[in-house]
């Protein structure tokens, strides 16, 4: 029986031990979505597939497709992103992102703009921890699965009546009361609104409270796409 075979490139998303030598993968590709993928051999000494197969490696995977799983063949590395290792913030970061995109997409779920959002991220990153890039990535993400935020001027804030943000309505507008009491002003909406446009190696500077814009987009992560447990949230938060 003849078997489906499939040149892409892809992120290595996560990874973990299959028997004494081999790994499973979860790849992010460009042509097929998020592959779960056997990478036999890959912890032998002499195995070429073990540089290839490491979280947050861009490759270009040669694969053979099977019912369970795809099979690695063969590869070679486009980016291996190991500057990101030298430093301790960047590299929780780019776990931060690989995470995120893990979680919100299904198996099979082809999105390029998010593969390629992905890939200019993590090479964004390699530049320097940015808690603007991590907020327009989120703003970016919600955006390019069908939950951009509804950004609002809103009315002058009134301290009698103040209607509560609610993630599920996903707006975002200037007198909203969030969930820690703060209340949503001019210039974050301002802010969302420049990152959710701007090219991520463009991205402004705006003072505001960039840690309460990081929640209030966590908040919608976690409502539209179930994304409620994410391991390396407790420490990035902490930066």
């Amino acid at each position: 029986m003849a078997t489906n075979k499939l040149i892409t490139s892809g992120i290595v998303l996560d990874e973990q031990a299959y028997g004494e030598s081999s790994k499973i993968l979860r790849i992010f590709t460009r042509e097929r979505g998020k592959l779960s993928v056997m990478a036999k051999g890959a912890y032998r000494s002499r195995s070429k597939l073990l540089s290839l197969t490491q979280p947050m490696v861009e490759g270009e995977y040669f694969l053979t497709l099977g019912k369970s799983f795809a099979y690695i063949r063969d590869g070679k590395i486009i980016e291996d992103h190991r500057a990101l290792e030298s430093n301790f913030k960047q590299l929780l970061t780019g776990t931060f992102i690989l995470e995120v995109i893990d979680k919100a997409l299904e198996y099979g779920q082809v999105n390029k703009k998010i593969y390629g959002l992905t890939k200019k991220t993590l090479e964004e990153l390699e530049k320097g921890f940015s808690k603007t890039l991590v907020n327009a990535f989120l703003v970016k993400v919600l955006s390019f699965l069908g939950y951009r935020p509804i950004l609002g001027q809103g009315n002058q804030i009134n301290f009698k009546n103040i209607r509560p943000f609610d993630p599920k309505s996903g707006i975002i507008e200037y007198g909203l009361k969030a969930k820690d009491g703060r209340i949503i002003q001019e210039e974050d909406v301002d802010y969302i609104e420049k990152i959710l446009y701007s090219p991520l190696d463009q991205l402004p500077t705006i003072n505001c409270n960039e840690d309460f814009i990081f929640q209030l987009l966590i908040d919608l992560l976690r409502t539209h796409l179930d994304v409620y447990k994410i391991n390396t949230y407790d420490l990035l938060v902490t930066f």
